[in-house]
């Protein structure tokens, strides 16, 4: 088992990494995460649901 680093519903920022852009906004996880982990979250500002990686208790690394 992986230690869960942060419950749903809980805030965290998404970060989108494509060559030298960045691009984040903050979103709503809609599952528990653990490092590694690919969750599903929902961005606060558009509500448009998205996968990303869970790097740490507050950080998800979309996956395009």
């Amino acid at each position: 088992l992986r230690p869960v680093i942060f419950k749903n519903k809980s805030i965290v920022q998404a970060v989108v990494r494509d060559g030298a852009l960045t691009i984040s906004t903050m979103a709503e996880p809609l599952e528990d995460g653990a490092p590694n982990q690919i969750i599903r979250a929902r961005t606060l500002k558009t509500k448009k649901e998205l996968q990303g990686r869970v790097i740490d208790a507050k950080t998800i690394e979309v996956v395009l």
